[in-house]
């Protein structure tokens, strides 16, 4: 064997040991049953109806629409801490070996993907590997001014449908909170990115731009949706270590982590919003974000003002102050990508993935 292969294989078999320490160091208060972040701003109201009567039991947190909310219940969703989280997952191990599975799995190949190519870059520089494709990235199909206020419609859009439709009367009943945020959001978002593919499709003909290769923008993505993993766990420990720190209590979990385990919640309801947060929502902030903002402002930003302005854009629309940096981090990601690939679908896909891994294990803690 080689001197620089045996190199290769030593710092891999060092990263595998590194992440296993980590994990077995950061495990138990990383694992809070909520995945990490799901990239997923659905609107919705908080529980801001009367109630006529206390709930017989209590039930997690989560937004309610124009349906009554009992008091009782309420408060037992404010209540609801990582704590209780995770004695759902010590009660359904299923869901704690989705969770080490597919967060765990992913963040470790990730790290063996970052040193592979450390070592591709080195073996370039060296000359003794070929050099990589030239970069394809997407070309701006919007003014600044037009892709931020896209942006604005985006994030905004979906709370003034609910808004109309409740006041009609065209959202509304018990129970309906989820779905009428999932389809009042839709209702905009779809649309809006439709409208930000076609355009990036069409300036993209225009100028008759090269393109990767498909096998090296799937393998670019799938390389890339690893990586995504390692960095949103790497930075989902560190926000909620900030966040326990500054406040003295630890964090709470995202509305959605709630809602989806929310026993009262339709099961229907809940397919709904997997569907959204793995195929929609990807689709649609991609072609938004990646698509139209980041082109528009690297035209007057540079590469690196444009990746650091939009991710900063793409964490702030969630509302989410815990999942804001590793959301930050996985944005950043994409916007490399899509730099170097000028693959929308690709930076989907990584999207599809951070969520699917957070998503599907909430779904079996449902009780």
């Amino acid at each position: 064997m080689s001197r620089p292969a045996r190199s290769r294989r030593r710092l891999v078999a060092a990263a595998v040991a590194l992440v296993g320490a980590l994990a077995a160091v950061v495990g138990a208060p990383a694992a809070r049953a909520d995945g990490g972040p799901v990239a997923l701003p659905v609107v919705g109201a908080d529980a801001d109806a009367p109630a006529p009567a206390p709930a017989p039991a209590p039930a997690p947190r989560a937004d309610a629409g124009p349906a009554p909310a009992a008091p009782g219940a309420t408060e037992a969703r404010k209540r609801l801490t990582l704590e209780d989280l995770t004695r759902r997952v010590q009660r359904k191990p299923a869901a704690a070996v989705a969770f080490f599975v597919g967060k765990y799995g992913l963040g470790l190949a990730g790290v063996v993907v970052a040193i592979l190519a450390l070592l591709r870059r080195r073996d370039e520089r060296r000359g003794v590997a070929p050099p990589p494709l030239p970069s394809a990235s997407i070309p701006a199909a919007f003014s600044p001014v037009t892709a931020v206020a896209l942006v604005a419609a985006f994030f905004t859009g979906g709370s003034v449908v609910l808004g109309a439709g409740r006041a009609v009367g065209l959202f509304g009943g018990a129970d309906r909170d989820l779905l009428d945020g999932l389809l009042a959001t839709a209702a905009v978002t779809v649309p809006l990115g439709l409208l930000a593919a076609a355009a990036v499709g069409a300036r993209r003909r225009a100028l008759d731009l090269p393109a990767w290769p498909a096998p090296r923008v799937a393998g670019a993505a799938c390389r890339s949706a690893a990586v995504g993993a390692t960095v949103v766990l790497a930075l989902a420990f560190v926000a909620s270590q900030l966040v326990q720190h500054l406040t003295g209590e630890p964090p709470s979990p995202q509305d959605l982590v709630a809602r989806a385990i929310d026993a009262s919640t339709p099961t229907a309801h809940v397919a709904w919003l997997g569907f959204f947060g793995i195929v929609v929502a990807p689709l649609t902030e991609e072609a938004v974000f990646r698509g139209a903002l980041y082109p528009a402002l690297r035209e007057a930003m540079g590469v690196r003002g444009a990746a650091l302005a939009s991710s900063a854009a793409f964490a702030a629309v969630h509302l989410d102050v815990t999942a804001a940096l590793p959301l930050f981090g996985l944005a950043v990601l994409l916007a490399w990508q899509v730099e170097r690939t000028g693959s929308l679908l690709g930076c989907a896909f990584v999207h599809a993935v951070n969520n699917a891994t957070s998503l599907l294990p909430l779904f079996l803690l449902r009780e």
